[in-house]
């Protein structure tokens, strides 16, 4: 079988965003072709009631996109949960000036019949992890990043893009204060209270695979302030989420123990 042109490689990654986005109620996108504007492909359009109209009094954001398209020839990704893959860093750091970028990466066979969607939601501090990275291992043109596979489900990706919304609105541009100003892991100790949001989640278990995706950021105080800023993203952490539930066990009737905890992590494990 023939490859494909890079063209039509293209159309066919733009196309396999299209046709999910589409699905959904209100959401909307703006992609561009043959790379006519600089490190970004477009924009995916969302509303503040998803069940509305798209029109001025029911926008929200406008979310600035990234989208590459491979063949997948030896099927190296196709199929797999995480991945990691070589980005330019020229591109991370307009990303940083910015408010960052939603990166995908698709992949699909030759005939492109099937197709994967890999994400990377890469607000500022995200890109100040990868781009310190790249600094203190010399590297001059690429980073490897780690991305995440979609379920290709319009409230899926509505989930993500509106995730990246917010976490980009905290944040702002990469170059400014809030950014500039992450707690650090060695200042963990002064924070006295975290906070964090997820879109779209039900249960504490679908909060922790969103943290374990990369997509959620934490924000933190330190005493003596009372503002909110983002604590430093790294890329190898395993979250644990502990909770105490205060209900007995009983078997047959009989209670062995009067309460119990749970752990979860951002791998899933419980």
């Amino acid at each position: 079988m023939s490859m494909p042109s890079n063209n039509k490689i293209e159309d066919r990654a733009l196309g396999a965003l299209r046709n999910i986005i589409d699905d959904h109620a209100t959401m909307g996108h703006e992609f561009h072709s043959m790379d006519k504007e600089m490190s970004w492909d477009g924009y995916i359009w969302i509303y503040k009631d998803i069940n509305g109209t798209q029109d001025k009094r029911n926008y929200d954001d406008k979310v600035p996109v990234q989208i590459k398209g491979h063949v997948d020839k030896n099927r190296k990704y196709i199929g797999e949960h995480k991945i990691t893959y070589s980005v330019d860093l020229e591109d991370l750091e307009v990303y940083f000036q910015d408010r960052g970028a939603l990166f995908f990466e698709v992949f699909m066979s030759e005939d492109g019949k099937e197709r994967e969607i890999f994400h990377a939601s890469l607000f500022p501090v995200k890109l100040q992890f990868y781009l310190e990275k790249a600094e203190y291992k010399g590297n001059k043109k690429t980073i490897n990043v780690t991305f995440t596979r979609m379920e290709k489900s319009a409230d899926t990706i509505y989930a993500i893009v509106k995730q990246f919304s917010n976490e980009s609105k905290k944040q702002g541009f990469g170059h400014e204060q809030l950014v500039q100003n992450a707690i650090k892991f060695g200042d963990f100790r002064k924070v006295t209270s975290i906070t964090a949001s997820a879109v779209g989640v039900n249960n504490d278990i679908e909060f922790m695979k969103r943290l374990g995706d990369g997509d959620v950021s934490f924000y933190g105080t330190i005493e003596g302030s009372p503002f909110q800023v983002p604590l430093e993203w790294h890329e190898d952490i395993l979250h644990f989420l502990l909770k105490e539930i205060n209900r007995g066990v009983y078997v047959n009737d009989k209670k062995y123990y009067e309460e119990y905890k749970v752990r979860i992590s951002s791998e899933e494990e419980i």
